[in-house]
């Protein structure tokens, strides 16, 4: 039995773990679920201390915040559809941040035609309906996606014999890259013909690459 804490990623809530936990349940695990504030109020993040840490997206990068701030040492991090920077640099293949701010600009114009087209480029089919969003925790949301990097913290808290990272991507992923998850992790699993929003679209792999790496 272990003790499992879910992060969601950018302008989305736990519901994306719905499938995925109800699973894990059945088979004797306990699941813990952050909310980040995006949709309903943000939820405190439990100790994450022999945890194992399962993230979508920018979770993964809040996950690691977390962990550098607390000092709480998880036994595992698994990234969905995750990454340790997002947009791109001179010596990185991310996201152009020209696209970023012309997301923020729009976004501070119309925020439910923004994250419609989001949504819709990402797969997600959770259309999250009759909902109100935090505009500024999105906005901050972007921040993050355009300055954030755990690069560093990743590469020193992977180098510790008793934690261990691996990552899961979707092959029709049309957010995050191969070249960026490549760039991000050592270890990819890929999940074919499957986009952005794997917890949604395809639960019983992510299940299954779960259980798979809690075994290390």
């Amino acid at each position: 039995m272990y003790n499992c804490v879910f992060f969601h990623g950018w302008a989305s809530d736990h519901r994306i773990w719905t499938k995925v936990c109800g699973a894990l349940k059945a088979l004797g695990h306990n699941a813990r679920l952050v909310n980040s504030g995006y949709l309903g109020t943000e939820t405190p993040i439990p100790n994450l201390t022999d945890t194992i840490v399962i993230a979508h997206s920018l979770g993964v990068m809040e996950a690691y915040r977390h962990i550098e701030r607390t000092g709480q040492m998880p036994k595992s991090l698994l990234s969905i559809s995750g990454f340790t920077r997002f947009s791109q640099t001179k010596n990185f293949c991310g996201v152009k941040k020209r696209l970023l701010l012309s997301m923020k600009r729009t976004l501070q114009e119309n925020v439910e035609a923004t994250l419609g087209a989001f949504r819709k480029r990402a797969n997600c089919t959770e259309h999250f309906l009759s909902v109100s969003w935090n505009k500024e925790r999105l906005l901050a949301g972007l921040e993050s996606l355009m300055h954030g990097d755990v690069r560093a913290l990743h590469r020193t808290l992977s180098q510790r014999h008793d934690f261990s990272v691996f990552s899961l991507w979707g092959s029709r992923d049309e957010i995050v890259s191969y070249s960026l998850t490549k760039a991000c992790f050592d270890t990819v699993d890929v999940v074919k013909n499957a986009g952005h929003f794997l917890p949604i679209e395809n639960p019983a792999q992510c299940v299954d690459f779960i259980r798979k790496r809690m075994r290390g």
